[in-house]
């Protein structure tokens, strides 16, 4: 018997950016703008065990594994832009998990194994800009209620190398 589950969740940034110049340095202050929120589509959870919807960073591509069930939907990877001083590094800082909620904030689900499309330190190119993706995995448990889960997020933190 299957237990039907809808998640769709969309992973909301609050993005914290420290651009530390040198004091003798007027260096351009560091942004983080966001695009396109992650969202990792529909499924159905399975009373035989958990499963798991993962959203590649790199490739933008979706998998459904273990006990989960693929209704489709819309989803995607997220992305957002660095912008800062021409030709300079930039260290990016994810956390390794969060957590969004239902509209009620009653029911939750995490998000965990997030990752970037490009590997620190990233350089910024000519104009001062480098577009960013991300990716994660949705962990789907037995138990999960059939909500839409879109209410969370985590912080970015981006500091000049």
């Amino acid at each position: 018997m299957k237990k039907i589950l809808t998640c769709i969740a969309s992973a909301l940034l609050v993005v914290g950016v420290i651009g530390t110049p040198q004091a003798t340095d007027a260096q351009t202050p560091l942004q983080v703008i966001w695009k396109t929120k992650m969202k990792f589509g529909s499924a159905a959870s399975s009373i035989d065990g958990t499963g798991a919807i993962t959203i590649n960073s790199v490739n933008n591509t979706r998998s459904v594994t273990g006990e989960a069930f693929d209704f489709g939907g819309n989803w995607s990877r997220g992305k957002f832009q660095l912008v800062g001083e021409p030709k300079a590094f930039v260290i990016v800082t994810l956390p390794s998990s969060f957590t969004l909620t239902n509209n009620a904030g009653t029911f939750s689900i995490e998000v965990t194994d997030i990752t970037m499309s490009r590997t620190n330190p990233i350089k910024l190119s000519k104009a001062g800009k480098k577009t960013v993706f991300i990716g994660g995995k949705v962990n789907i448990t037995t138990n999960q209620k059939a909500r839409t889960y879109k209410n969370g997020g985590f912080i970015i933190d981006a500091d000049y190398l």
